[in-house]
């Protein structure tokens, strides 16, 4: 469990009853709480990493990594699979841990937090948030395999709504965007309507996240985090 995580006081009890429930390593993602207005920008980011871990799918789809904020699984089968010691570079161990669980033929099942796990993200300003997105974005886009396609087509469509919000003929398509972020985003965090209005703000957010961690991973071979460089 990571030390942002804020646990209700039966967590412990539900993540064990899961585990032996499903006989699987299950992980969480929390509801981001939110104290400051720049929190409310990872809304994209959210939800595209709870997306391409299929946790919004009305279907039960096979999940391609974990979540990496809180993992419970026994001991036995976490030292069978030699757990994070089975990788040293540091970057997105989370979908590779649940990756190795599942081509080691264990099951994995993801979650959300609701109102047992919560934690706000990036506490200690904008940097902070720009430099935790980057670091990952690039390289998770590229891990999360067919699910990630998907969600990369429902962005298709949520950019083609942003850029023709004014022409008659495509304005419906902006409205439907926004009830489909506002309905879907509120089991992830403290958002509002107002970001599911505003949402081509926190999107294009993204965007210039998405190519500055691209850049970064191709070019420079370095991204920064808490004052590291860590190569990649």
């Amino acid at each position: 469990m990571d030390t942002d995580v804020e646990p209700a006081p039966e967590t412990v009890e539900s993540l064990v009853a899961l585990v032996l429930e499903h006989g699987a390593l299950v992980s969480v993602w929390p509801y981001q709480r939110f104290e400051r207005f720049y929190e409310h920008l990872a809304l994209a980011f959210n939800m595209i990493v709870i997306g391409s871990l299929g946790s919004f799918s009305i279907f039960k789809i096979k999940p391609m990594g974990a979540y990496g904020p809180v993992i419970a699984v026994e001991r036995e089968k976490y030292e069978s699979v030699n757990g994070y010691a089975a990788f040293n570079d540091g970057m997105l161990e989370d979908i590779k841990l649940g990756k190795l669980f599942l081509q080691k033929g264990y099951s994995v099942e993801n979650y959300l937090g609701g109102n047992l796990i919560k934690f706000r993200m990036y506490p200690q300003g904008l940097k902070q948030l720009f430099e935790g997105f980057t670091k990952n974005m690039a390289l998770g886009a590229g891990s999360l395999g067919p699910m990630f396609l998907l969600v990369f087509l429902w962005m298709v469509g949520l950019y083609s709504a942003m850029g023709n919000a004014f022409p008659l003929n495509y304005i419906f398509y902006y409205p439907l965007f926004v009830v489909q972020i506002y309905l879907v985003s509120r089991k992830t965090g403290d958002y509002t309507f107002w970001d599911a209005l505003f949402y081509p703000v926190h999107f294009l957010l993204f965007l210039i996240v998405f190519f500055v961690s691209l850049y970064k991973v191709i070019f420079v071979k370095k991204v920064e985090w808490k004052g590291r460089k860590i190569r990649v």
